[in-house]
């Protein structure tokens, strides 16, 4: 049905139609239709979390000649940032992107909240406190969609219980970034990599399971974006 051909009486049926569908019916639907332009058919952009285009074609992101990925996702990214003369332009190698927008002051992050970004290709927390091991020779590259590159001062793990508190499992190779990001980030290709899925759930929610089934927790919509809690076992570690 075409909104933009329908009569006035067509389309006051409509919203009659609409108006007597219960609140969480509705709910539902938006959430599943997110979640099928997020992981399945259907277009959605992580950047601006908009569902009328696909991340590669957001103009948030610089074109071709100002930012382009020369290698693939899981190897180490090359990048080429034009500057206000192609004499000046830089070319920047990087270890991970995360293609998100990252406005620091806009939202608050707690921190047994992690986003869940699909253009993102490494898990990455500012918080030190969460790790239940650390190494801090093992530095690294991240680049951003507006082409800052922020350091990655360690890598490690991260402990978690899972939903119900029966189980716990240990995220592996999460990168400590202090610096230049203000949330911990959930990464679904690497996560999907691992055996995870992220499904659509009964009510609409999208499910996170490990490779065994079990689920990680909570997930929910917001003005920032899918995130999901889960309970970190946190030890003390030193410096």
């Amino acid at each position: 049905m075409d909104l933009k051909t329908m009569n006035l009486e067509s389309l006051a049926e409509f919203f009659r139609r609409f108006d007597a569908m219960p609140d969480e019916y509705v709910h539902q639907e938006i959430k599943r239709n997110r979640l099928r332009a997020m992981f399945g058919v259907g277009k959605w952009c992580d950047v601006c979390y908009k569902e009328d285009h696909n991340l590669e074609e957001c103009h948030s992101i610089p074109k071709e000649g100002d930012w382009g990925v020369k290698q693939g996702i899981y190897g180490r990214h090359c990048f080429k940032r034009a500057g206000t003369e192609a004499q000046n332009q830089t070319e920047l190698v990087v270890d991970y992107i995360l293609l998100a927008k990252l406005e620091l002051g806009a939202f608050t992050y707690d921190e047994d909240t992690w986003m869940i970004y699909g253009h993102a290709t490494s898990n990455m927390t500012p918080h030190e406190k969460l790790f239940t091991s650390l190494d801090r020779t093992q530095k690294a590259k991240v680049g951003l969609v507006d082409g800052t590159v922020i350091v990655a001062e360690g890598r490690g793990d991260v402990k978690i219980v899972m939903k119900g508190g029966k189980k716990k499992t240990t995220i592996r190779d999460v990168l400590f970034v202090p610096r230049g990001i203000n949330r911990n980030v959930l990464s679904v290709p690497l996560m999907t990599s691992r055996g995870c899925s992220f499904k659509p759930g009964e009510r609409g929610e999208c499910v996170v399971r490990d490779k065994t089934g079990a689920v990680f927790g909570d997930t929910t919509w917001d003005e920032r974006g899918l995130s999901i809690r889960m309970q970190v076992v946190k030890p003390n570690i030193s410096s």
